[in-house]
């Protein structure tokens, strides 16, 4: 998640040292590494520090708006007024679908 929001939503919610040491660990422990999305990273991205070319998994994208939009109280604000505004009662579960409209309103 960390990836998707740094690299394609330009929200980043750690620092680089960070993820850098996180793209340490995941190298050091790699082969007993099991996750249903580990064939989506190559060591050559953890190597370089890198999530660039990573293909995002829709769960991946949603779980990393989730995130955004719990922990960013400006993002926050603004999606509630778009709630309001659409007569949506403002919550989480609205939240991605009102993260499309302002994604669309700010582009």
């Amino acid at each position: 998640m960390a990836c998707y929001l740094y690299y394609v939503e330009d929200a980043p919610v750690i620092s680089d040292a960070l993820f850098d040491e996180m793209s340490k660990e995941l190298m050091a422990k790699w082969d007993s590494i099991q996750h249903w999305h580990k064939d989506l990273i190559c060591l050559d991205d953890l190597r370089a520090g890198t999530g660039y070319a990573l293909h995002y998994p829709e769960r991946v994208k949603g779980a990393a708006r989730r995130l955004r939009i719990q922990f960013d109280p400006k993002l926050r604000k603004q999606l509630d007024a778009i709630s309001k505004r659409h007569g949506v009662e403002p919550s989480v579960g609205h939240g991605i679908w009102t993260y499309q409209l302002w994604k669309g309103s700010n582009e």
